[in-house]
Parts: structure tokens; C-alpha cells; sequence
């Protein structure tokens, strides 16, 4: 067969589950997508980028996505191996309906000589294109409510200015800047001409950095070990035709996704730089989902599953599209 498709595997085996637990806990699974649909899952991903001073540049994003590998039939089973014996299938069509997008792998700085710090510089600037669209949009919001009133005929003093601060990372405000009100409109007036808005240009950087991922295995010390997977990602933050993609979980679907494994979803999760935006959550509320693709519930796009020979009957009483077993 050499057909491929794109699989989504679980539940990722588990120290001292038995087979049995790891088959109810797939089930329940594939009853939470058939009802609620896909979870995109929160990761915090760190990056390092070298600097001149020999130390190191720390950044942390904060990733909501749900993976999928591209893998012909019979290269399933060993990637369950490693995933998961449950999978879903989707054909290339439905998954880029969905706005699936490859992963971008980017090799991590090995050591401090030669040019192995381009990927990681690459991926450092994105972070800092996404903080120039915050401050500019941040500017923005300031003149449109300056521009209720001042910019739209009612009067105000020549000498108001606009204090523009920068501060370190202890909060010593190191620069300032007074800027008048009317002449920070021209410049943003200037700089949206003909461009996209600032936030949804934040969006795309955003997402951006949402599909970049280091391409080694560091936790099991594998030199390219995610770059090997063939990873295709649905992520946070897409919209069709205005409307967002996926939602936050309602409490009802928190609990139902959160009861299937406590130690994964209520497990804190902390992004740390930049400390200005330094903060701690459990995984499960920060979990969005993908419930419908216009008139068409996910259920509807999936094109097999595939189970455990035990559970195939089980499972077939869930999906009405066909359910097998390679085993």
C-alpha cells in the first residue's frame, strides 16, 4: 500500500498503565472527539539564542496545537508504539481544510563556534517582531481613544504629549519619550498604509512561532528525533471568514477532557520570560477546541480509526465511519 495519510495517535503509553487501562483510556478518547471534537494542547517550547557576551538569550512560547504524522499504513504501528495504539485518519484535503501547516524544525545552537545559532536567531527575531506589533498596536489602541474626542472635533491642549517609557527587566524605567498625540497618529497612519492591521499581523507571528519546533529530542538525547516525524500541526489563533477556528473549553468539556488524564491536564505550566509577562496556569485552561468545520462536525471530516483488535467493537459504536484494527 502506498497510500499516506495523516494520523493523530494516543494515548502515549503511561510507566505501570496496563493494556487494559491504556485501551479504556482510548476509548474515552474517541468519545470525547466524537462529541466535542479535537483539543488543541498547550506546550511551553524555550529557545536559546547565543549573544555576543557569551552568555545566552532566554525565550519561552507558549504552543496550542494538535500534531499529525504523514505515514503510510503499514509505518503505523511502530509509530504507535511510541504514541499510542489509537489513531485517527485523515485524508490531505480535509486536514488542509482544517489549516493544518508542516512544522518548521529548527536546529537549537550545539556549541558556540561555527553558524549552528542561525535557527535559533531566526526563530529570536520572530519573538521580536511579535513585541514591536504589541507596541504598535498598544499605540494604536492609545490614539483611537484619544481619537474619540480629540481626534473627531473636540479640542485639546497643544502641549498634551504622550509619555512613551521603556523599563528593564527589574521595572527602572531607563528611556522616555513625550510624544504629541497627533503626530504618534500620523506615523501609525504612515506605517498602516496599505498593510495589514497590527494585530492580525501579531496573529500570524504568533502562529508562526506555534509551527516551530527544535528539531532534536533533547529528553531522550536523539539528534533529530522530532525532525524525523513528518509533523503536520493544527494551531491556535486561525480564523475563517472572521470567525476563530477553535474556542476555549467550556466547563463541561473541561472537566470531561480533564477527567481523562489528571496528571497530564491539571499538570502548572509556567512562561517565565519575559518576566513582564511571567505567569502560571494548569494545561487545561489554557486547551482550546475544534468542534465543527462549517456545517460539518469533525467527526464527519475523519476518514478511519483505527484501535486495538479488542476494541473494535466498542469503538465502532462511537464512529459511523469505518473502524479497523492492524493487528
Amino acid at each position: 500500500m502506498n497510500d499516506r495519510f495523516f494520523y493523530h495517535s494516543f494515548p502515549r503509553p503511561r510507566k505501570g498503565e496496563t493494556p487494559e487501562e491504556q485501551i479504556a483510556k482510548g476509548l474515552r478518547i474517541l468519545t470525547l472527539i466524537a462529541k466535542t471534537g479535537l483539543v488543541l494542547a498547550p506546550e511551553v517550547v524555550a529557545w536559546k539564542q547565543p549573544t555576543r557576551d557569551g552568555r545566552s538569550r532566554e525565550l519561552e512560547q507558549l504552543q496550542k496545537r494538535i500534531c499529525f504524522t504523514e505515514l503510510s499504513e503499514p509505518d503505523l504501528p511502530e509509530h504507535g508504539q511510541r504514541f499510542g495504539p489509537f489513531a485517527i485518519e485523515f485524508d490531505l484535503v480535509s486536514l488542509r481544510h482544517l489549516g493544518a501547516i508542516p512544522v518548521s524544525y529548527i536546529p537549537q545552537t550545539v556549541d558556540t563556534a561555527g553558524a549552528s545559532a542561525v535557527g535559533a536567531t531566526l526563530v529570536a527575531e520572530l519573538f521580536d517582531a511579535r513585541y514591536t506589533m504589541d507596541q504598535l498596536q498598544g499605540l494604536r489602541d492609545i490614539v483611537t481613544q484619544f481619537g474619540t474626542g480629540a481626534f473627531q472635533g473636540d479640542p485639546i491642549s497643544p502641549e498634551c504629549t504622550i509619555n512613551l517609557q521603556n523599563s528593564d527587566s527589574s521595572g527602572t524605567v531607563v528611556q522616555s519619550n513625550a510624544v504629541p498625540p497627533a503626530a504618534l497618529k500620523h506615523v501609525l497612519d504612515y506605517l498602516s498604509f496599505q498593510n495589514a492591521p497590527f494585530d492580525l499581523m501579531r496573529g500570524v507571528l504568533n502562529a508562526m512561532l506555534s509551527l516551530f519546533y527544535p528539531a532534536d529530542d533533547q529528553i531522550n538525547d536523539t539528534m533529530l528525533g522530532y525532525y524525523r516525524q513528518r509533523e503536520w500541526r493544527i494551531v491556535s489563533g486561525i480564523q475563517i471568514d472572521g470567525m476563530p477556528l477553535s474556542l476555549p473549553l467550556t466547563p463541561e468539556e473541561s472537566k470531561e477532557v480533564g477527567d481523562i488524564d489528571h496528571d497530564f491536564w491539571d499538570r502548572a505550566l509556567s512562561i517565565r520570560v519575559p518576566a513582564s509577562h511571567a505567569r502560571s496556569f494548569r494545561r487545561i485552561d489554557e486547551a482550546e477546541t475544534i468542534s465543527r468545520l462549517g456545517k460539518r462536525g469533525i467527526a464527519d471530516l475523519i476518514k478511519s480509526v483505527i484501535v486495538p483488535r479488542s476494541a473494535v467493537n466498542q469503538a465502532s459504536e462511537i464512529f459511523t465511519v469505518p473502524v479497523r484494527s492492524l493487528q
